[in-house]
């Protein structure tokens, strides 16, 4: 509980009332003005705290969320008894506040309350405090209480537009590649041993890496659809643009429960049903950072696969001709 700039202000001129009671020969007036501005600071108070009592929650720990727009969610808050007036829900995310709900009125024992959580850029964003807040009746004392939420929240790249890129063509574009005509194609990488795979299958080198055996899936003896191959030795924004797509391929694959296979220097899995979850691949999308030449080239893969960055594929900006607009 702390007051808020209202309450300072209060408190400065409440000060100021009562030097000039003791200051001016008028005491009857300033007497009753203290008096009253005495009770209704006591009053508030006890007001603020009394809304606050009882109150307790927790925030829904989200699935990863795309990077800049707005997400919605959930928090579940409890009271033990009574209505609670004017209530919010604060996030304060890599040392910066958020109000993601407000003026919510919470009865009876335990209420959902939507909210929504703010745009933020594609990483892993440590969530520091999660409580409910209230200002409650006078706006002159904050009161609060600590929520249980997620430690932290992770944030994929943005979705691309992947109809934008179907209409380049050549090395710029995607083709028919993620699109309806893809029924027959399947991931041609590496996947968990099933019993009955034969031993020449297994993938000794990929193995041994993970501690679990592997096998090569050749395209067509595989569900439907789709593999990519991703280098993270390219400059940030063409990262920042291959990263976006993979994104939306993969949510594309979802959809269509297709099973989607991601190769990188770091990183290799297929997600979809019987695999991986997607939200692991959108964690690893989440942290991706690029790599140095010395990071070596990426996996070995099949001709077919599709291959990220695309080349060229940023439109150049216009370089203004020397003397322009002097």
């Amino acid at each position: 509980m702390r007051p808020t700039r209202l309450g300072i202000k209060a408190s400065v001129l409440y000060s100021l009332l009562v030097s000039a009671f003791f200051a001016t020969p008028y005491l009857n007036l300033y007497f009753g003005l203290l008096s009253f501005c005495t009770v209704l600071a006591v009053l508030g108070v006890f007001w603020s705290w009394r809304n606050m009592a009882g109150v307790t929650g927790v925030l829904a720990d989200p699935p990863p969320l795309p990077a800049g727009g707005s997400n919605p969610a959930h928090a579940i808050l409890t009271s033990r008894r009574g209505v609670r007036l004017d209530l919010n829900l604060e996030l304060r995310i890599s040392g910066q506040p958020h109000e993601v709900a407000s003026a919510i009125t919470l009865q009876g024992k335990q209420q959902q309350v939507d909210l929504v959580l703010p745009g933020l850029p594609r990483g892993m964003h440590e969530v520091e405090s999660c409580r409910v807040t209230s200002i409650y009746p006078f706006g002159m004392i904050r009161c609060w209480r600590t929520l249980k939420g997620p430690a932290q929240l992770i944030v994929y790249p943005a979705p691309a537009d992947l109809a934008q890129y179907r209409d380049r063509n050549g090395a710029q574009g995607l083709g028919s590649l993620g699109s309806e005509n893809r029924d027959e194609m399947g991931p041609s990488g590496l996947r968990d041993y099933r019993p009955g795979d034969e031993m020449r299958q297994v993938h000794w080198k990929a193995s041994a890496r993970r501690r679990d055996l592997v096998v090569r899936e050749l395209e067509g003896d595989a569900a439907p659809g789709m593999e990519v191959l991703l280098d993270l030795r390219a400059e940030e924004l063409d990262l920042e643009e291959a990263l976006s797509l993979v994104a939306a391929l993969a949510l594309e694959c979802q959809d269509k429960k297709e099973l989607f296979t991601l190769h990188t220097q770091n990183h290799t899995g297929t997600y979809g049903e019987g695999h991986l979850p997607l939200a692991v691949l959108l964690t690893y999308l989440a942290r991706a950072q690029p790599m140095t030449e010395s990071a070596g080239p990426p996996p070995a893969v099949s001709p077919s696969v599709l291959r990220l960055p695309l080349p060229n594929s940023r439109v150049p900006e216009p370089v203004q001709p020397q003397g322009a607009g002097a």
